[in-house]
């Protein structure tokens, strides 16, 4: 969460230079510049980008054979985001934490294997935890 603030403390927004938004399910797409995320905090390309984290959450949570992580950041307007990943020891198949930039932090049951590019939100809707 620093980090993101950190971000739009630089760029003046979560989605920085961005003006759709992004949403995804895919590690390598949640950070990766050349996709939709283009110019977010999520690009790392982008000074305080907060992709470094998510692949070290990822590395770490995919331990447990769930491949998915979700993110999220709104266009201008609903300028928001969001990321959940599965936990490391989850007490079932589908729990995970999230994080968002409303203060969240919490455990969510989401489907961590199938995809969902909407779990959290983003793009034309607010990026928040459920």
């Amino acid at each position: 969460r620093n980090q993101a603030e950190l971000f739009a403390i630089e760029h003046g927004s979560y989605h920085g230079i961005n003006t759709s938004g992004w949403s995804n399910d895919d590690i390598s797409e949640c950070r990766s510049s050349g996709v939709g995320g283009d110019g977010t905090l999520l690009d790392p390309t982008m000074s305080e980008a907060i992709t470094d984290v998510m692949f070290e959450i990822h590395k770490i949570s995919s331990l447990t054979g769930f491949t998915r992580v979700y993110c999220g950041v709104g266009r201008p307007g609903i300028d928001s985001w969001a990321f959940a990943a599965p936990l490391y020891q989850p007490e079932t198949g589908t729990t995970g934490w999230c994080i968002d930039s409303s203060g969240n932090s919490k455990t969510v049951n989401f489907d961590f294997i199938t995809a969902n590019s909407t779990a959290v939100g983003g793009r034309t809707i607010k990026a928040q935890c459920p």
